[in-house]
């Protein structure tokens, strides 16, 4: 019915809309549903499509495949159609659904925070690659500018696993007090309240002591141009997309920062845009000496996370 992999969901599949006699069918409304994503420039507007009608009916992917010809509820296929009138014009799927995966875990979202990107998933992968033997305690994550809490609570759970008893702890900052209770709200989805702790202010500011891991998405998008080749960026908080003229705004300073955050044999993940790699990394060798520090590329090939490696010292830079 559908091109592509159906969306992983948590939802149960809703007992009403199991039998319905007379009226458009789950099949017809995937179909019309795609016509119009297609129609409106959508990429994907077959996995788009079957995103919209199973969260609009409350069911699984399983069941939506398997039910072609079962036909829903009147209020039902109307929320169909409010949510494609709302994606047609360009709000992003996030917001419209109420959740995104990010490290095949779904988490909550909406205008409070940006919508997690697949690319920022690379952060997390990059600071798995992190010794833990080097450390003696439990392991220190600092987390700046954690939005929904994506990255903060995926390290939370994925280093524990990692850690063993040794254990882990994660501090995680942000500007906007409603972005700190959207990431509340999904920690304690994801039962992960026990291993962080949230601070509200401005960059590392709220935090003491030496970091292990220091992971960052901050504000780097150079030019408000962007959101006319993106429009689904009108939708999300300026105040967390736009890095100031060059994009270095928050990442030059957290970049400095680094300094007085890093234990020893400590790492450091920073997403950046791409542009701004080359000054990213230049700023980066004159603040924290001693280092290994790289450019890493996302699976489009392009630079996008800036890594400041203390345990990997001695091996050059990239």
């Amino acid at each position: 019915m559908g091109e592509g992999s159906p969306p992983v969901s948590g939802r149960a599949v809703s007992p009403r809309a199991a039998t319905y006699q007379g009226g458009v069918t789950v099949g017809e409304l995937y179909r019309e549903v795609r016509q119009g994503l297609r129609a409106a420039g959508v990429e994907d507007d077959g996995i788009e499509a079957e995103a919209l009608v199973c969260a609009a009916l409350d069911v699984e992917p399983a069941w939506f495949y398997a039910n072609p010809e079962s036909v829903p509820p009147a209020d039902a296929t109307r929320r169909v159609h409010e949510y494609v009138g709302r994606r047609t014009k360009r709000e992003p799927l996030a917001y419209i659904t109420g959740c995104a995966l990010f490290y095949s875990r779904r988490f909550a979202v909406d205008p409070r925070v940006l919508v997690p990107r697949p690319e920022t998933e690379l952060l997390v992968e990059r600071a798995l690659t992190w010794p833990l033997a080097d450390a003696p305690g439990p392991v220190r994550v600092a987390d700046v500018g954690t939005g929904s809490g994506v990255l903060a609570i995926t390290l939370a759970i994925e280093m524990s696993l990692l850690a063993g008893s040794r254990g882990v702890e994660v501090h995680a900052v942000d500007a906007s007090e409603d972005a700190l209770a959207v990431a509340r709200a999904n920690c304690e989805t994801h039962g992960a309240g026990h291993l962080i702790r949230f601070y509200r202010g401005d960059l590392a500011a709220p935090l003491s002591g030496r970091f292990d891991i220091v992971v960052a998405n901050l504000p780097y998008i150079r030019s408000a141009g962007l959101a006319e080749r993106q429009p689904e960026l009108q939708f999300e908080p300026t105040g967390a997309l736009y890095g100031g003229e060059d994009g270095m705004r928050y990442v030059g300073p957290m970049i400095d920062a680094l300094r007085g955050l890093l234990a020893p044999r400590a790492l450091a993940v920073l997403e950046i845009d791409p542009p701004i790699a080359h000054q990213a990394l230049k700023r980066a060798r004159a603040a924290v000496h001693g280092a290994r520090i790289a450019v890493r590329r996302d699976l489009s090939g392009l630079d996008r996370v800036l890594e400041v490696d203390l345990a990997g010292a001695g091996r050059g830079n990239c």
